[in-house]
């Protein structure tokens, strides 16, 4: 039977109150609560099925879902646990993990994970995104390496061969131009290729030039090396010298694979689901481009469950972290299209039941990937790497004179 879902439209609401109507015999249960957040309808129907599947399996332990819009996820958690009310098991994304963990928010379940076999089918890789310490504070659930989606279409009307799994920069800049479009006053109305300037994407680019922006053990910034000031130097060019990216000030809301005026964008499985209910377009991922010489790498983020130490119920908090990582709830992910599963066996589903498009590109790309190197302070070395980059997003500095200026406020945040 489908479980309602609770919303919570403030945190003392959501802190105290309880809404949903328990069946009977629920005094016999363990009642824990699992706090989330839904990208779409497919999420939350994937979230419901998990629950109700989980229920049924183990009918002592009854589930209360919090959903909290994601946007507002992370201070509606914090407020809860200020409160003395955090809930049971949390959905977690990197961006939010690294601060909770440094607060000592999570329990260790490395004791859990010693005492079964559930979790050999899950790249060792996966499971080790959420170590901190020694401590694993959550049972992986999805992973999403960054690739690079592109419209077939565009590519047949060009001549264009469609990307290799070995292209590079070069490739993408010569794309780009063939792609690109002007009307007859030369105003440019589709644009070769798109990529954001957030931290992960210049992740992203660092890492494909041969250097990163913080290095794996989350500890050093890369930001000053030639190498990564040369990526972001590359990323300014896309738009100021080679005019294949939208500059910025351009609206970006009507550019996009979707609308047809792009050809190429930087993205990864949590946008499939658009991309297939675009009516009419036809579409592709390929590996994200390298620069030339330097080997094929991308970078990937990933979610996971996690218990809090606050739990008056580890045990039963425990099977339902574990429960997500399970065959059964791991289908439902690729069933409903919204990302990409953990298990091996998972995956091999994932791309021989999928015939809209081709999942192996996502499987293929975990051996050449790292993990985005979170840290505690992420989402302030974010901030402050966004306004610092303004002049150089705007074509106004070069990154190589300018990023320089920037560096120590950055290193800070990330010690």
């Amino acid at each position: 039977m489908r479980k309602p879902v609770r919303w919570i439209a403030g945190f003392i609401a959501s802190c105290l109150s309880v809404a949903l109507a328990l069946p009977v015999g629920a005094a016999d249960k363990t009642t824990i609560t699992l706090a989330l957040w839904s990208e779409s309808a497919g999420w939350r129907d994937a979230w419901i099925g998990m629950v109700d599947s989980f229920e049924a399996q183990n009918p002592d332990i009854s589930v209360e879902i919090l959903e909290v819009p994601n946007n507002q996820f992370i201070d509606r958690l914090l407020a809860m646990i200020a409160t003395g009310t955090a809930p049971d098991v949390v959905r977690m994304t990197q961006r939010f993990f690294a601060g909770l963990a440094d607060q000592d928010v999570f329990l260790d379940l490395g004791p859990y994970m010693e005492r079964t076999s559930e979790l050999a089918d899950i790249p060792q890789l996966l499971i080790d995104m959420w170590n901190v310490d020694g401590k694993y504070l959550g049972v992986p659930f999805d992973y999403n390496p960054n690739l690079v989606s592109y419209n077939l279409d565009r590519y047949d009307e060009a001549g264009l061969p469609y990307p290799e799994r070995n292209w590079t920069w070069d490739d993408l800049v010569d794309n780009g131009k063939k792609l690109t479009r002007r009307n007859s006053a030369g105003e440019v109305t589709q644009y070769g290729f798109r990529s954001p300037w957030n931290l992960l994407p210049l992740e992203t680019w660092a890492r494909a030039g041969g250097s990163y922006i913080v290095s794996d053990d989350r500890k050093q910034s890369g930001l000053t090396t030639r190498k990564t000031m040369e990526a972001i130097q590359f990323l300014q060019d896309l738009s100021y010298q080679h005019e294949i990216m939208p500059p910025v000030g351009v609206p970006l809301p009507g550019i996009s694979l979707n609308a047809g005026t792009l050809a190429m964008q930087h993205d990864g499985h949590w946008n499939v689901p658009v991309l297939l209910e675009t009516e009419g377009l036809r579409w592709a991922m390929a590996d994200y481009p390298h620069r030339a010489g330097e080997e094929r790498r991308t970078v990937f983020g990933g979610g996971s469950f996690s218990v809090t130490k606050a739990t008056k119920h580890p045990d039963a908090a425990w099977k339902l972290a574990l429960f997500v990582s399970s065959d059964e709830a791991q289908r439902a992910i690729v069933q409903n299209g919204i990302s990409m599963p953990v298990r091996r066996s998972m995956m091999e589903y994932a791309v021989t039941s999928t015939a809209q498009y081709d999942q192996r590109i996502f499987v293929e790309a975990l051996e050449y990937a790292v993990p985005n190197p979170v840290f505690p302070n992420y989402l302030e070395a974010q901030r402050i790497l966004n306004q610092g980059l303004a002049p150089v997003r705007t074509g106004q500095r070069g990154a190589l004179e300018y990023i320089p200026s920037i560096a120590q406020a950055f290193a800070e945040a990330i010690y």
